[in-house]
Order: structure tokens, then C-alpha cells, then sequence
């Protein structure tokens, strides 16, 4: 979890499984009612990493898209 300041600038990267960043999505939001749709992401069927980040933190969560 990310420290919440409502209203900030946060960094979502899309990571395949070597760690290499393959879409970085930058973007001024209210984080707290955020989310992004995996079918927005246009990625290939595997296992990712998203990294979410703040001026405060970062957070990286495995995905697997089928």
C-alpha cells in the first residue's frame, strides 16, 4: 500500500517477467478512488510485475494474464 496525499502524481510501470519495462504510465490522480483495467495494459498473455509508484513509495504486484 502507498501512502495516500488524495491528489498527487503516481507512476504505474508494467514490467515482464525479466523485469523489463514494457509500459510506463504516468499520471496526476485522485489515488484513492484509482484503478486501471488490465485490458487497458495491451500486453501478451504471462506473468507481469506492475510497479506503483509516489513521491513517498513504491509497490509492485505480480500479475498473471491469461
Amino acid at each position: 500500500d502507498l501512502p495516500n496525499t488524495n491528489t498527487e502524481s503516481i507512476t504505474v510501470e508494467i514490467l515482464d517477467i525479466s523485469g523489463r519495462v514494457v509500459q510506463i504510465i504516468s499520471n496526476q490522480m485522485n489515488f484513492s478512488n484509482s484503478s486501471i483495467s488490465l485490458k487497458q495494459l495491451n500486453q501478451a498473455s504471462g506473468v507481469y510485475f506492475i510497479r506503483v509508484s509516489n513521491e513517498l513509495a513504491t509497490a509492485t504486484k505480480k500479475v498473471i494474464i491469461k
